[in-house]
This record gives structure tokens, sequence and C-alpha cells, in this order.
């Protein structure tokens, strides 16, 4: 479902119907399919009223019905109450039509802020064909509520508004981070184009100029975690972006990560540039920067990232539906 289908489904619902998929969002903690009972003692409204609302949503593709048992909300549902909430709060004023670009795990649109700013606004989409975070999530996710790609979606969003908001804050290059929604995270617009298809005249300060981003990331606890071509920008500077995946360096085997990162880039920058940067200096470099940090298990670790990310969250999710 496009964001110009959204556009024009909230031309088209009424406002009322917006509180139900908010209601339905919080019901989801504990149902796949929310029934119809539970929404009419949410809502206060009588069973008729619930049913025209639910048959206007399943109209456009907002909600989606399964038999008898209930219904569920869809990720144009999803798209919309992150919308509708950015919009609200004076985030956002418009949005690309189509998206700008699209990943095995999100879509980017271009967006303006109501002062003309141009950002961007990045939809994360899990369940498509990766599931490395979701594996890593799940397993501290699941003893809180019913676990949904809708869910795990937000949980990624917001592991990236961490990232990036704590990287930023060190100085390293990435994008600025605006807000978080749901599923949606608003950053900085980055002028460029990705290491893959970028024109690199000096692969060497190129190199270096990444590398001291990662080591500002790395000192303020944080490893990308799925570093490549792919997630960095060349504009005036290289920018390290696509954060969701990333890794405390407080975690026992968090070289390992940053491990595979190396790798991964030195491979690339041989192949396209014939340029073979020195990585085991460079691992040495960092396995030595770890040795006066408390390393952890990775369930006490993330435990407690993701016990603050869902308290944030929860609290989000019952301030918005009381102001509708």
């Amino acid at each position: 479902m496009s964001i110009k289908d959204i556009a024009a489904a909230y031309e088209m619902i009424e406002k009322r119907d917006i509180r139900t998929l908010m209601v339905m969002e919080i019901l989801h903690k504990h149902y796949e399919y929310v029934p119809i009972d539970k929404l009419v003692r949410w809502l206060g409204w009588d069973e008729g009223s619930v049913r025209e609302s639910l048959k206007r949503l399943n109209k456009f593709s907002l909600v989606s019905r399964e038999g008898g048992v209930g219904y569920r909300l869809t990720y144009g549902g999803y798209d919309m109450l992150a919308i509708h909430a950015l919009a609200k709060k004076g985030i956002i004023e418009s949005l690309s039509p189509s998206p700008i670009g699209t990943g095995k795990e999100s879509d980017v649109y271009a967006a303006r802020t109501v002062t003309g700013k141009d950002v961007v606004v990045k939809l994360h989409r899990l369940g498509r064909t990766s599931f490395r975070n979701v594996r890593r999530y799940r397993l501290w996710v699941g003893k809180h509520r019913h676990i949904s790609w809708l869910y795990e979606s937000r949980i990624s969003a917001h592991m990236e508004y961490i990232a990036l908001r704590g990287v930023y804050k060190a100085g390293a290059n990435v994008p600025k981070p605006i807000s978080v929604n749901r599923h949606a995270v608003v950053m900085s617009y980055i002028d460029g184009y990705r290491l893959v298809d970028a024109q690199v005249d000096d692969p060497v300060e190129t190199w270096k100029s990444i590398m001291e981003s990662v080591g500002v990331a790395f000192d303020a606890g944080y490893i990308h975690g799925d570093l490549s071509e792919f997630n960095i920008m060349i504009s005036e500077k290289p920018f390290l972006i696509d954060w969701p995946q990333w890794v405390p360096t407080t975690l026992i085997n968090s070289i390992e990560y940053f491990v595979r990162d190396m790798n991964s880039l030195s491979l690339f920058f041989a192949k396209r540039f014939d340029y073979r940067p020195d990585i085991d200096d460079i691992i040495h470099e960092y396995e030595n920067r770890l040795k006066n940090r408390t390393l952890r298990n990775p369930d006490d670790v993330y435990s407690e990232i993701l016990d603050e990310l869902i308290h944030i969250m929860d609290e989000e999710t019952e301030i918005s539906e009381k102001k509708v």
C-alpha cells in the first residue's frame, strides 16, 4: 500500500477510525487478531458503530479480517498511525507519494518539515526477507507480549533512533535524528549516493573518513553491525546510515561484529578501488580499547535496552490514544 493510497484513505475515513486503529494497536499486545467485543469495551461505542468503523478501515486495507476471529492492523494502517502522529506533532508537513529508497527491511520517503527543511522518513518493515533483527529481539520481547511484525518493526525503528542519537551526539557523521514514532524514524536528508554507486576520487581518504566515524561511534558504545558499501552515503563526506542492527560494545562478543564490519567493507574497497587497508592493525587497536571495559552477556545487555524501549513505546501508545 503506497503513501498515496494512505493519503487518499485518510481523506475518506472518519476521525473516530483513527481511534479504532490506535485501540487495535494497544490490544495487539495480547491478540494477533483483535476480537470485536474487546474493541467495543475499549472504545466505549455500541457494536454497530465499531463494525461500521472496521468496515471503512477494511475497505481501504488499513485492517484485515480473519473470519470470525477478529481484525488486525496492516502495515498500511500502521503507516497511517505513524504519519498521523508525526503530522499532528508538527514534525512533518508533507511526504513523497512514493519511496526514494526501498530495502530489505524498510522504505524511505522524502519529507518536508513545517519549517521547510528537507528530511527523510524511514518506515521499518521487518518480515520481508531478513530475519537477523527478529532473531535477536524475539527472545527478549516474547516474555512481554504477543509478538507481531508490526511491533518488531517498531522496536527496530526505536533501536535505530537510539543509535543515531548517541552516535550523532558523539560527533560521528550520521544523519541527524529528528523524531521517532512507532516504526517511523525521521532524520536529516543526506544529498549523495551510496558508496556502492558513488564515484570516489580518493579511496584512501574516504576509508580514513569512514574509520573516523567508526571510531567515534565505537568510543560512544556503538558498533554498526551491518556496515557495508550499501550503508554508507557519499556526500561532501561519508555518512554511516542504517543503524537498526547496531551492537553495544559492552557485549561480551561485540568484537566479532566489529571484525565482520571491517572484513565486509575492506573487501569492497579491495575489489572496487584496488585499495587494501590493513584491518588486522585496526582490529587489534579496537580489541585493546575493549580491555578496560566490562563486557556482559547478550541476555543482560539486550534485556535492559528492550525493557527501556518497551516502556517508552507503551507510553507513546497510551498518550496518543488519549489525545485522539
